[in-house]
């Protein structure tokens, strides 16, 4: 009799809580926001963002480490990696001669330093790892040279003359070909650097174009905001397509710095920039910030 009385005089009490809530305008707490994932197993997958509406790709940046220039080779450009290392061009201001540093990814020790190459305005750079080879975009005057390295002791190799023009330059490892772009021509390339089919994009008119980057999936491309004495480098953006050319999205990075190059390892994305003399590594964190 006691415990049935105690269990009615419980319920009554519990009851009388949810009213007194309900009055004073309690309510549930909201239903946390759904998180997206956006890179899988170490890789993006941009077709996530099909299921979205509103929503913003954008990066966490952490700078690494910062590849060191002298007073004469002094300007950052094109970067790519082995996995392993990271490989670093730094140019003098006249595009007469620059020199490849070779770091550690994992810690930014430098390893080696080339002797003095002519690359031109060494605009960009890819890791063959077919030939265990490092190929570069002259670019500007020098657009329809590309010039290969050894990737082993960074000695020259040779100067290659191709059909048309290049800033920018990818490598695909699983099918052993080249991406190449010149402005809003994109060209594609044998390991042979024979040309087989081009194509058109177009870029933001409101950023400069850069290098190039891929992983197995997308080419990216790093860009920088036009640059004005009112609007110096404040963000930069990297352009996604698929590696049939079709655009696919755009991330922004959130950087005040000058990007040059970009380049996916082991699982991660990392965006080469240029500033003050050196070219710092920096791991770029891609994920979808979802809007209210």
């Amino acid at each position: 009799m006691f415990t049935t009385n105690l269990f009615k005089r419980i319920i009554v009490i519990a009851s009388t809580l949810v009213l007194v809530a309900t009055a004073f305008g309690c309510k549930k707490e909201p239903a946390p926001t759904p998180q997206y994932q956006l890179i899988v197993n170490g890789k993006a997958d941009f077709s996530i963002i099909d299921k979205l509406t509103n929503y913003t790709l954008t990066t966490d940046s952490k700078e690494l480490f910062r590849i060191k220039g002298d007073k004469v080779y002094c300007k950052a450009q094109g970067a790519c990696t082995d996995g392993t290392y990271v490989y670093g061009i730094l140019r003098d201001t006249y595009d007469t001669g620059a020199y490849i540093k070779k770091c550690r990814l994992d810690t930014g020790e430098l390893v080696a330093t080339s002797d003095i190459i002519p690359l031109g305005h060494g605009n960009d750079m890819t890791y063959d790892s077919k030939n265990n080879r490092l190929v570069v975009t002259p670019g500007l005057h020098q657009d329809k040279k590309l010039v290969i390295v050894n990737a082993e002791d960074l000695s020259f190799i040779e100067n290659v003359k191709i059909e048309v023009g290049a800033d920018a330059i990818t490598y695909n490892e699983k099918d052993d070909y080249y991406v190449i772009n010149k402005g809003a021509k994109v060209h594609y390339l044998t390991s042979d650097f024979k040309l087989t089919r081009s194509i058109v994009r177009t870029p933001s008119p409101d950023y400069v174009a850069q290098g190039m980057g891929s992983d197995e999936n997308y080419i990216y491309y790093p860009m920088s905001n036009k640059w004005t004495s009112q609007r110096p480098f404040l963000d930069n953006i990297l352009e996604v397509y698929d590696w049939d050319g079709n655009y696919i999205t755009t991330v922004h990075i959130p950087l005040a710095m000058e990007s040059e190059s970009m380049f996916w390892a082991n699982g991660k994305y990392y965006v080469a920039y240029n500033n003050n003399g050196t070219m710092p590594i920096c791991e770029a964190a891609m994920k979808i910030e979802i809007k209210d």
